[in-house]
């Protein structure tokens, strides 16, 4: 399972947060991992969204706004053990 979270804005607003947003990325992406492979890829956003919100504004304040958030969930067979 791959989960990839695209997150997109101004200049200005990434540069000045882009470590606090991935740091908000990776803390949740396992909430929409685990989603996505109980449930379903379709899962993984709601989840993903439900513990990134909070985090990303807390961080940006009012210019969380300003930012987009997609997610890809691809399930792929591990074809080297040593990725995992």
């Amino acid at each position: 399972m791959n989960v990839d979270a695209e997150i997109c804005g101004l200049d200005d607003i990434l540069d000045d947060a882009w470590g606090d947003l991935v740091e908000c990325a990776k803390n949740v992406a396992i909430s929409a991992t685990i989603a996505a492979i109980v449930a379903s890829p379709a899962a993984a956003m709601p989840a993903f969204q439900a513990a990134f919100i909070p985090c990303a504004t807390a961080k940006l304040g009012s210019r969380f706004s300003e930012i987009r958030v997609g997610l890809h969930v691809e399930q792929r067979p591990v074809t080297d053990w040593t990725d995992v």
